[in-house]
């Protein structure tokens, strides 16, 4: 699936396309979000849940090497040696 493909889908399929083929990579806080990284084939998707929510609020879809900076601060060198 292309990243255009992807952003075509409506926000359910979108939802469903990347829980039943994303793979986890990191999660992050921002401000009172929750965000969930997943890698797609050739592309990454960032999963939006506020804090008070159980279900995805919104999510944003990029090429993976856009975009990732907000994720190497939580990678510790420990935890990849």
């Amino acid at each position: 699936m292309r990243l255009s493909d992807f952003n075509a889908l409506s926000l359910s399929n979108q939802v469903k396309t990347v829980f039943n083929k994303g793979a986890y990579v990191a999660d992050r806080i921002e401000q009172e979000f929750t965000v969930v990284l997943y890698k797609l084939s050739r592309f990454c998707v960032e999963v939006y849940y506020h804090e008070q929510e159980s279900e995805p609020v919104g999510l944003r879809a990029f090429n993976c090497t856009d975009k990732l900076r907000p994720y190497f601060e939580e990678v510790k060198l420990a935890s990849i040696v």
